[in-house]
């Protein structure tokens, strides 16, 4: 299985697996790769469901401070002063805010972590440079690269700009929360996105596997 690219061998092994290593083929025998664990990528899978949920769940928890700081900028306006009650309010959804989003940011690096385990489980069930080689560029895998890369990027920034450092008002303050919620939109649209690109990979790994062992049925 020293450099195979599985589905280089994917006609002759489909079509007839026994020709593998018979007199005159031009594919050596190779050892047969056990089925690969499917556990991995559904937590991988699963974690990315649960990234766009807590994005999107972000979304709504800064709406409602934006609903509620927009009534307290019209008290002001009409120079009437919010009440204690209201102000406190407003400073709960402000550390809900920050709660949901430290909790995106720890499920992403449960998904970094997951991610991390399953590339090392597919390295040493395929044992080749080349056979590895050709599953990732098979499913995308730059692109999917790409998206926990911008992930990362989002979760760090969004993190650190959950409060504006600098408001002198409310109307800043909305402001800036109509941004973020444009933001945690694209972030849920990432974690889809990780969904996507897990599920394409496991069913690359899948049938390359199934190519090797002679096993594949398209």
């Amino acid at each position: 299985m020293s450099e195979i690219d599985p589905w280089a061998m994917s006609e002759t092994v489909t079509m007839n697996p026994g020709s593998v290593g018979l007199p005159g083929s031009i594919y050596a025998p190779a050892p047969q790769v056990p089925p690969l664990d499917p556990r991995l990528p559904r937590v991988v899978a699963g974690l990315g469901v649960l990234y766009a949920v807590v994005s999107i769940a972000e979304i709504f928890y800064i709406d409602h401070a934006v609903t509620l700081a927009d009534q307290l900028n019209a008290l002001i306006v009409a120079n009437q002063f919010p009440s204690m009650a209201q102000s406190a309010q407003l400073r709960a959804d402000g550390n809900t805010v920050g709660l949901v989003s430290w909790v995106a940011l720890i499920v992403f690096v449960a998904i970094l972590v997951t991610l991390g385990m399953w590339q090392r489980s597919l390295n040493e069930a395929f044992g080749s440079v080349g056979a590895r080689r050709a599953v990732l560029r098979r499913a995308g895998y730059p692109y999917f690269r790409l998206t926990w890369l911008a992930c990362l990027v989002f979760s760090l920034f969004l993190q650190a700009t959950t409060v504006p450092q600098y408001s002198d008002s409310f109307t800043s303050s909305i402001d800036h929360d109509h941004e973020y919620m444009l933001l945690c939109g694209a972030r849920a649209v990432l974690g889809l996105l990780l969904v996507y690109f897990a599920n394409r990979l496991r069913r690359v790994a899948d049938e390359a596997v199934g190519l090797l062992n002679g096993t594949y049925v398209p």
